[in-house]
Order: C-alpha cells, then structure tokens, then sequence
C-alpha cells in the first residue's frame, strides 16, 4: 500500500466508526454528537481549499534568489511569479508527504499573508517525494560524494607519485643522454687519439733511437779544480784569479752536460 491509501484507510476509521463510538466518559452520547453539542448543535463553514492547505502545512521561510528561484532541502523550487521578488524573506507552506511544491507567501505584515504562487522543483516534475524521503536520500548522496572525494583524493595522490617518478627518470634519461652527446663531440675534436697513434708508430720503429736522459752527476764526483798561485806575473794571476771558481769535470761528464 501506497501513503495515500494507508491516509484513506485512517480517515474512513475516524469519520465513519471511530467518531461515532460512544464517548468513553459519558457513554450515552457518541464522540460526533459531544463534539456537535459543543458546537452549539451548528456546522463550521467549510474552510475552502488555501485556507485548509495553510492550516495542515509546515512553514520555513527562504530568500528568493535570482530567476525567482529558492533553496530548501538542497533542492532548486522556481516559479515565475516569484521573480518580482527577488532578495525579499518570504514564506515557504509545504506538505511533508508531497515536498515537491511549495506555496509561497508574503511574510507577515498586520498580522496578513499574500499568497504569492506555487514553486516547483526543478528538473523532477515526474517524481512525487515526502520529505523524510529527501533527507534520506540527501545523506545517502553526502555519503556518497564523501566516499568518492576520499577515493580520488588518494587516486590523485597516487597519480602525483607517478608523475614524480616519471619526471625524475625524464631528468636522469636528459642528463645521460647530455654526457653522452658531450663525449662524443669531445672525441671528435680531440687530437688525444692522434697523439697516441703517432707514439704507437714511433715506438715500433726499431731503427729511430731513443732519447736517453742524461744520468745524475752527483755531488762527490764534482772536485773543485786547484791552482797555484803565480804572483811574478800578473796576467796570470787573473787568469789564475778566474780558473780557482771553475769546476774540473772529466770529459765524460762533459759530453753529458752537453748533451742536457
């Protein structure tokens, strides 16, 4: 069963068995006839339809926004007779078994309501909902959208890990591949190579003799050379004066000095 039927079934109950029971304080009148006497044995006048709507209804009161439209229940209501009103606090009248449409009204002035026109939600015309409905279906899509934003947050954090990874071996891939296009241009405009092939071929030819460095003269084997003095003449005294500051080497240490 449908809300509507379980609405008829208790008002079928009430109107037709429940009121006409008697009236457990006083069982000779039934519960309609204390309730008519109480009225002074006359019906009300019948309340026409807006008035019995505000009498049932709950109330909320919003801003209209732009277009004419207002938020409530994280759902969008326009209406087109609402556009004049824009920025203005207004009433909201909606019954909970059917939050689809709202009833607007002016806010109190006198202690006097205008009703203003209806607000429809948009983009569900074909659907009917209560508004115990809306809230449950409004914490299942919190949940849903907290789920799905803890997930891509770890997917794109992931996805952030990669691209580092990613970059860095790019770095390095660069780097290598610099050095390399660095030593093979390097090569190519070095004599290095040339120089050691040349040396190759001067050192297998048997015939080109080999520079020798001379050996070491040591300190032992240089003898200062001695004179003796010749005063009766004087030219060869400083010619004598000159020798005693030279140095007497044999003549194989001679040819080595030349040699060097």
């Amino acid at each position: 069963m449908t809300i509507k039927d379980i609405d008829k079934i208790l008002a079928s109950f009430f109107c037709d068995i429940y009121n006409h029971e008697p009236y457990p304080k006083d069982p000779r009148e039934t519960r309609f006839e204390r309730w008519f006497r109480g009225m002074r044995r006359k019906l009300p006048e019948p309340l026409n339809e807006r008035e019995l709507d505000i009498c049932l209804m709950k109330e909320a009161q919003r801003v209209v926004q732009a277009h004419g439209s207002i938020q409530f229940e994280n759902l969008i209501y326009r209406g087109e007779s609402l556009k004049a009103y824009r920025g203005e606090f207004v009433t909201l009248r909606y019954d909970p078994d059917h939050i689809l449409t709202l009833y607007i009204y002016s806010c109190e002035t006198d202690n006097v309501e205008d009703f203003l026109g209806y607000a429809h939600a948009v983009n569900m015309d074909t659907h009917d909902l209560s508004i115990e409905e809306l809230k449950a279906l409004n914490k299942e899509r919190s949940k849903a959208r907290k789920e799905h934003f803890n997930y891509d947050a770890l997917l794109a954090l992931g996805k952030r890990k990669e691209l580092v990874e990613e970059r860095k071996e790019d770095k390095k891939e660069k780097r290598r591949s610099e050095q390399k296009r660095l030593r093979s241009a390097s090569k190519k405009t070095s004599n290095v190579v040339e120089m050691r092939k040349s040396r190759a071929n001067v050192s297998s030819n048997k015939d080109d003799k080999l520079e020798l460095l001379p050996e070491r003269v040591s300190r032992e084997e240089i003898q200062p050379q001695k004179t003796e003095l010749q005063p009766e003449v004087s030219g060869q005294a400083d010619t004598q004066e000159q020798e005693r500051h030279k140095l007497l080497l044999s003549k194989r240490k001679q040819d080595l000095k030349k040699i060097w």
